[in-house]
């Protein structure tokens, strides 16, 4: 009965609203029903990714690209960052924007920022050889990408390299880590990448960040906004006053996330791949606009 409703409803409907509306009308449809079906099918894809067990490599296609991972666990939350809760996007005026991903992983943010930007220039940068090499084939195809295994640092070198799979590898310097385990990476000094606007610069850099932003300090006068997760390591001095002072130095605002919150800090602080503390920072300028509605508004 109610299918025979249906069809009356939609005759009469037929007759009401001229063809080429009726037309557009179930072109839309069709588009959004199809958009839904992809959204479930990669949610299940993103879920068969968070069943796999720990450090399993992986494979699989995401809005229409095959992507490879080193751990299917990682690679679904890195997916669901990037393309569901977007924390990184912003707005730009630039046609063609720089992007500077340094610790790229396996260039989830790279693959974002091209897809809301088709014409960004993207230079990621990732030391670890086997998250290299999964970025390097993520990003195969994409005009304007530019990947480089190297780790990003105060100038250019080999450094002793402590690999961590999916967690984030770190230069043992940082941690006063012993050379059990380690590995040589090359090292570029990415002050000689600030030559030019930045309207992105992305730092997840495993406790390099300081040292990093303070060499770079007399040119972050061309980075019109960063990403920076902060680290510590355990038993290191921490130095955050000092990472803020960089930033705040080079005319930032910084908007902050907590990202290894303890319940009880006071009791007990949990030490993961041998840091105590990860902060998200998010630096932004303001803009004379926002300056003179701020300024009325008080």
């Amino acid at each position: 009965m109610t299918t025979r409703i249906e069809a009356v409803l939609r005759e009469s409907l037929r007759q009401l609203i001229p063809p080429i509306v009726w037309s557009v009308l179930r072109g839309v449809s069709l588009l959004l029903k199809r958009e839904a079906r992809e959204r479930f099918y990669e949610k299940r894809a993103l879920r068969y990714l968070q069943e796999l067990p720990p450090a399993t490599p992986c494979a699989i296609t995401l809005r229409g690209r095959t992507i490879v991972g080193i751990d299917g666990g990682a690679l679904s939350n890195l997916f669901r960052e990037q393309f569901y809760q977007e924390f990184l996007r912003f707005n730009t005026a630039a046609n063609d924007p720089l992007i500077l991903d340094c610790g790229a992983n396996v260039g989830m943010v790279t693959l974002y920022m091209k897809s809301i930007f088709p014409d960004a220039r993207v230079i990621a940068f990732e030391p670890d050889r086997d998250s290299y090499a999964a970025l390097e084939n993520n990003c195969r195809g994409l005009d304007g990408v530019r990947t480089i295994n190297s780790a990003v640092w105060v100038k250019n070198e080999e450094l002793l390299f402590a690999p961590a799979g999916a967690v984030g590898g770190y230069l043992a310097r940082l941690a006063g880590a012993c050379n059990d385990g380690k590995v040589i990476v090359k090292a570029e000094r990415l002050r000689d990448y600030l030559t030019e606007r930045v309207e992105m610069l992305k730092l997840d850099i495993e406790g390099s960040e300081i040292d990093v932003l303070q060499d770079c300090s007399d040119r972050l006068d061309l980075v019109e906004r960063m990403f920076v997760e902060f680290h510590s390591f355990a038993g290191m001095p921490q130095r955050f006053s000092t990472l803020l002072n960089v930033i705040e130095g080079a005319g930032f605002r910084v908007h902050v996330h907590g990202s290894m919150e303890e319940p009880q800090p006071f009791l007990e602080v949990a030490v993961c791949n041998r840091k105590d503390l990860r902060v998200n920072l998010f630096c932004y300028r303001v803009s004379d606009r926002v300056r003179e509605v701020m300024a009325t508004s008080l």
